[in-house]
């Protein structure tokens, strides 16, 4: 992991203004509404979206504008740059959702009796996860194209990914069926730790599935940005 690279990626998240209302967009009125609910279900499926707007473009976006080829230019693997990105869009969205969460706590705590402890510390950990197997997801497609071309590559995807599954199973293709239900299980693992308030028993399948997205993806970009050529001529 390199810090450098870590903070740089911060720094430029910080330094956009789309990217801060987008983040803005999901943090705020998911937190208004829990107050209004008195619940804090509504916040609890953000993590992953924070972690896509602090992911996206994470590496494509540097090929682009020539920023990859200065980086390697420096005493940096590519395997620590990938890695370094992915960790520092990982833990940006888990502590914005971790924020929201605490925010959503302590604003509720007037109005309601507090949620059990252990159903909060299931919610976190299930967000903290999700957080990270979104951005290594991201940080998969960032690899493949240029600029913010992961976005419409991941947009896609999960729009087609039901369409096709639809047709499918409308033209009796049941094979067909199982292997896009795998790939959106790939794209989107959904890890539950709810087992640890004692709901039902340890999720083991959804925690090797998200860990196997997560070591995917990032193998997915690190082979990438290794075959990529960079001229270094007009540095």
């Amino acid at each position: 992991m390199n810090r450098a690279i870590v903070t740089a990626l911060w720094r430029q998240r910080l330094g956009s203004p789309l990217r801060l209302l987008l983040l803005a967009a999901a943090f705020l009125p998911p937190l208004g509404i829990a107050v209004l609910m008195r619940s804090p279900t509504p916040v609890l499926g953000t993590a992953s979206f924070f972690a896509l707007v602090l992911a996206a473009g994470a590496i494509g976006q540097d090929v682009s504008s020539g920023v990859l080829q200065l980086t390697f230019a420096r005493p940096v693997t590519r395997a620590a740059y990938v890695t370094s990105r992915w960790f520092a869009a990982s833990t940006g969205g888990a502590l914005l959702f971790l924020a929201q969460l605490a925010l959503t706590l302590v604003l509720l705590a007037a109005r309601i009796a507090s949620p059990d402890g252990l159903d909060m510390v299931a919610a976190a950990l299930t967000g903290v996860t999700a957080a990270f197997v979104a951005a290594a997801v991201m940080v998969a497609l960032s690899a493949c194209v240029g600029g913010l071309g992961d976005v419409a590559l991941y947009a896609l995807a999960v729009i087609a990914i039901p369409v096709a599954r639809q047709v499918a199973m409308m033209r009796g293709a049941p094979w067909v069926v199982t292997v896009l239900d795998e790939v959106h299980r790939t794209l989107q693992p959904a890890p539950s730790f709810a087992w640890f308030a004692g709901h039902g028993g340890p999720a083991w399948t959804e925690l090797v599935a998200a860990a196997s997205t997560v070591a995917l993806g990032l193998a997915i970009a690190i082979a990438l940005v290794n075959r990529k050529e960079l001229s270094y001529a007009a540095d």
